[in-house]
């Protein structure tokens, strides 16, 4: 079940690699800035066992080859952790298995950076230096002090 908060990360990777595009952390599908898709994710247990749920909303048109892509990705990783598990190897979190190629998907990794909270207001600026295997953040301040954020707890944008 932990595993699950890993969808709409996953997801965005799908969907980044099926149209050449970047993920903007945690999980917005963009090019040159210009998002193209924000990925939400339900996940739960129904009368059927374990669901997860992809909702994904485009600033224009996506073409359905975007959702499979999205879903093949998924698969794919869902496959890896459930080999890990039958192998009694430990999972470290969700984005372990793919966390190089997602890291390397993001479109500020690396970069300086600003940190909003939910409510807009900004709260500091760094360089993006990192990504977990829980998909938090790291922006390392000019102070050298490091911040780890969820995405429940800011956002992180380029500056302008």
């Amino acid at each position: 079940m932990y595993c699950l908060q890993g969808v709409p990360y996953v997801g965005a990777l799908g969907i980044s690699k099926e149209l050449g595009a970047q993920i903007a952390w945690p999980y917005h599908v963009v090019r040159r800035k210009q998002r193209l898709a924000s990925i939400a994710a339900k996940c739960g247990y129904d009368e059927k066992g374990l669901f997860a749920r992809l909702e994904i909303t485009a600033n224009g048109p996506l073409t359905a080859d975007v959702a499979v892509a999205a879903v093949d990705c998924i698969k794919q990783w869902e496959e890896c952790i459930s080999a890990q598990r039958s192998a009694h190897m430990p999972i470290e979190g969700p984005l372990a298995p793919l966390l190089d190629e997602y890291a390397d998907a993001l479109e500020a990794f690396g970069e300086e950076v600003e940190v909003f909270f939910p409510n807009g207001r900004k709260v500091a600026s760094g360089n993006f230096c990192g990504v977990d295997v829980w998909g938090r953040a790291t922006v390392r301040l000019a102070s050298g002090r490091k911040i780890e954020l969820a995405p429940e707890q800011a956002s992180l944008r380029l500056p302008c």
